[in-house]
């Protein structure tokens, strides 16, 4: 009787040990994990450390705009992109010295909400492609502005073309134009400028939030057209700015700062610079 009891409580035992869920087969790879798996596999080691390498800058970055941003949906969105890098940078690592290690790998018990304002996942190339940050930049990457007032003294009007943070340095743009200036110099003729300008700014407020958001800039002025068709030389601009409204919506700017514009065969001018206008 008593060797009976034993047999069954072994019994018992070994069947909760088969079906228990400790003990189940891994779950499947979700879509996401499998392209991971399936690109890292087909890297090399010397391919996986120049990843990492990319990875762990990127999430720098990250950090810093994460520490200045405020509180709110960018924040928000600047740390679920904390974690999937370093869900990623974790990986590369544990593939990088144990291979074998991704066939274990389990399907996350939890998965955060997804982004209803971005990309979807699935098209984010996880090592290699964009990041969320890059992609809540690819909206805004180029502005486009027009503005008239002032260039040196003189009226003027502006078209330009804005790159945000070119060469992905923090808190810059760069800005290529054309402006079209008329006025008269010192001697008292009247002359008309076509002026190719290349400007770089740096924003005092480094956060792209609804409100007025200040800037400042200098840059090169080329004088390639004058009156009677004849080119001019190289003057420069120093400006402050402000502009106002939504950073993915149209904004107005102003700007005020000293300037000068040369024909290098005619008394320059030099004077204020004061341009109102709008970008989009």
């Amino acid at each position: 009787m008593k060797h009976n009891f034993i047999v069954t409580i072994c019994s018992f035992l070994l069947l909760g040990s088969i079906y228990s869920p400790s003990l189940a087969q891994p779950k499947e790879l979700s879509p996401l994990e499998q392209r991971i798996k399936e690109r890292v596999s087909a890297l090399s080691s010397e391919q996986k450390s120049q990843a990492i390498k990319g990875l762990s800058d990127r999430l720098q970055r990250i950090k810093q705009k994460f520490l200045e941003a405020p509180a709110g949906e960018q924040k928000d969105i600047l740390q679920d992109e904390l974690d999937r890098i370093a869900k990623e940078l974790e990986f590369l690592k544990l593939a990088d010295k144990k291979p074998e290690i991704i066939e274990s790998l389990k399907k996350p018990a939890s998965l955060p909400p997804p982004l209803t304002k971005m990309v979807p996942s699935e098209e984010v190339d996880p090592i290699f492609g964009a990041t969320l940050e890059r992609m809540a930049r690819k909206q805004n990457k180029h502005k486009i502005g027009f503005s008239v007032g002032f260039v040196a003294g003189i009226p003027a009007a502006m078209a330009d073309l804005r790159f945000f943070e070119p060469f992905d340095i923090l808190s810059t743009n760069a800005r290529t134009g054309v402006a079209y200036a008329q006025g008269t110099d010192s001697a008292g003729t009247g002359r008309t400028h076509l002026l190719l300008i290349v400007d770089g700014i740096y924003r005092l407020s480094t956060q792209p939030a609804p409100g007025l958001r200040a800037y400042t800039g200098l840059g090169f002025n080329y004088n390639a057209a004058t009156s009677d068709r004849k080119t001019g030389a190289i003057g420069g601009q120093l400006f402050y700015g402000v502009e106002g409204g939504r950073p993915e919506k149209g904004q107005t700017i102003f700007e005020i700062g000293y300037g000068a514009i040369r024909t290098g065969f005619s008394p320059d001018y030099v004077g204020i610079t004061a341009l109102f206008g709008y970008k989009f």
